[in-house]
């Protein structure tokens, strides 16, 4: 299990890390768009909105470009990694089979689970643990400001991940971050 097998050994960074969080909207996921949507949310039943949400995972949402041969690329190579985020499983996981994540990952937590916001870094702790590891030997990929600031704040390595929703943030997730992508290909090793 060596990071340099998979990533672009320029990023002295990773040396010495075991294990990485992904954040799945906005980071894995192309789908930041719609949750932001107004439309969504001028639904005023959430069980309504919630059949919304399921369905747009289940049809429309698809990985960030490199994301998933990124996670193929881990699992290959032994990297163990897991998906944190805010989205229940019992919404993503219709998309999670379509593209094969839920075979790569090690697993999938999310607030709901835990019960407390990624303003709180317990879910980063929680995954830390559940992965065998430290917070000094994980990074942690996340495209929102107040996320990638719980982790780094935490004890976690930080990479930000761009996203147009949260474009407007890049200067502040440049200083805050110890790396930040436009996508995926800029940091994997060349094959």
């Amino acid at each position: 299990m060596n990071f340099f097998d998979v990533f672009n050994d320029t990023k002295q960074y990773l040396a010495d890390k075991k294990a990485i969080i992904f954040d799945m909207d906005g980071t894995l996921v192309d789908s930041m768009e719609f949750w932001y949507s107004k439309e969504l949310w001028a639904i005023s039943s959430s069980e309504e909105r919630n059949k919304i949400i399921k369905q747009k995972y289940t049809e429309s949402i698809i990985p960030k470009p490199y994301a998933l041969e990124l996670c193929m690329q881990l699992k290959e190579a032994k990297i163990p990694f897991c998906i944190a985020t805010n989205t229940p499983f019992k919404i993503a996981e219709p998309m999670l089979k379509k593209f094969g994540f839920d075979s790569m990952y090690e697993f999938y937590i999310d607030c709901e689970e835990i019960g407390v916001p990624k303003s709180s870094p317990d879910i980063y702790y929680i995954a830390t643990e559940r992965l065998g590891c430290k917070a000094q030997d994980v990074v942690v990929f996340e495209d929102m400001p107040q996320s990638a600031k719980t982790a780094k704040l935490a004890g976690f390595c930080v990479v930000g991940v761009y996203d147009i929703t949260s474009k407007d943030y890049m200067p502040e997730m440049r200083k805050m971050c110890d790396d930040y992508i436009y996508n995926y290909s800029g940091i994997m090793k060349k094959k």
